[in-house]
């Protein structure tokens, strides 16, 4: 997991979902940053994940974002570089 953080922001990174024995610094983690900022969330499926672990992994996303429009979700790297565009715009909006 990466995560970039400003004053107003954090981009959380992943490509895996949790592991069981790391479910509670998970839940303190996006508390906190929740805290802090509005969380973007950004994921990519895991090489060879079954739909369980993908279902598993975008319900992660939704617990990190600060709301269902801060989460986004794609298949591969490649297809998540397509919409850089929106995911920008969705955490830095020009008003």
């Amino acid at each position: 997991m990466t995560v970039f953080t400003s004053a107003q922001v954090t981009i959380v990174l992943t490509d895996g979902i949790t592991n069981n024995d790391n479910i509670g610094q998970f839940n303190v983690f996006t508390v906190a940053l929740k805290g802090i900022s509005r969380v973007v969330a950004m994921g990519v499926s895991g090489n060879g994940y079954t739909t369980a672990q993908q279902q598993q992994q975008h319900a992660e996303l939704n617990r990190i974002a600060s709301s269902p429009k801060d989460c986004f979700f794609e298949m591969s790297f490649e297809a998540l570089k397509k919409i850089v565009g929106p995911i920008a715009r969705r955490a830095c909006p020009i008003r």
